[in-house]
């Protein structure tokens, strides 16, 4: 359960000793120095720099007291970042359904993935999905849309769409849990919202239970998305670049599919 080790150098060492421990840790490495005259303690972080340097053992190095606020932020930058990366190690994604709309840059190699990131991807048809949905009871679908009726005022009246969001949205939560899924990509359309109901009720509801997702099956966004939420905790929100106004030095975001309510100005609006 380590995600990273931090060297602290004090005086002058045997660089020569530190890297032959170091280039062989499945973790990252952080060499620390506070800008001490005693000891030599510079000469010798610089010297263990430079050899990690020259066999290729990538690393960070970070130069200050601890007192300082810079020094303090680098080393938790880091030690967020590779508590992240390990995260990811132990990260499956589910791909309900695939490649979607013509958007190459969601799409990946699935190998690529678990050699730079080591997540899993699982498929899983949309048609599961669509399965799954239709199994869910009658009551179970009256007893979510009540509680949303008393989260939300401007909720649509239960109608053939809204039951199916509703259904995509009990059965997305359990396809997840039950697989342990830590994040999903879903083909919502164009086949699910031609043929069923699109998955935007979900996508912007589980984002607020923890559940990350992305839209017509991107995976990259998908991962973006977990990642930015493993480092801040929070909901993420993943939009379409709607305009750019550079007259204006202005970027509108228009919110398509997974959309965390909880960001809204007046949630219950």
């Amino acid at each position: 359960n380590v995600d990273c080790i931090i060297f602290y150098v004090a005086t002058w060492l045997w660089a020569s000793e530190i890297w032959r421990t170091a280039r062989h840790l499945p973790v990252p490495a952080l060499i620390w120095c506070t800008p001490t005259p005693i000891g030599w303690a510079t000469g010798g972080v610089l010297a263990l720099h430079g050899a990690l340097d020259e066999v290729g053992v990538k690393h960070r190095i970070v130069y200050g007291y601890p007192d300082e606020e810079e020094t303090m932020r680098s080393i938790l930058a880091f030690i967020r970042a590779a508590a992240v990366a390990n995260r990811l190690k132990r990260t499956t994604l589910g791909l309900i359904g695939g490649y979607s709309m013509g958007a190459v840059t969601g799409s990946v190699d699935i190998a690529q993935v678990l050699s730079k990131f080591g997540v899993k991807i699982e498929h899983v048809d949309q048609y599961e999905l669509i399965e799954l949905a239709e199994a869910i009871p009658k009551e179970d679908v009256r007893k979510v849309y009540g509680e949303l009726r008393e989260r939300y005022e401007r909720l649509p009246k239960l109608d053939e769409v809204m039951e199916r969001s509703i259904r995509l949205y009990i059965a997305l939560k359990k396809l997840v849990l039950d697989r342990k899924y830590n994040v999903v990509a879903v083909k919502c359309f164009p086949e699910l919202g031609d043929h069923y109901a699109t998955a935007c009720l979900a996508q912007s509801l589980l984002p607020d239970e923890g559940i990350v997702t992305s839209c017509i099956g991107d995976v990259n966004t998908a991962l973006s998305a977990y990642i930015l939420y493993l480092l801040s905790g929070k909901p993420t929100f993943n939009p379409d670049v709607q305009q750019i106004r550079k007259w204006e030095n202005v970027v509108k975001l228009a919110s398509d599919g997974a959309a965390p309510i909880s960001l809204a100005e007046d949630v219950k609006k």
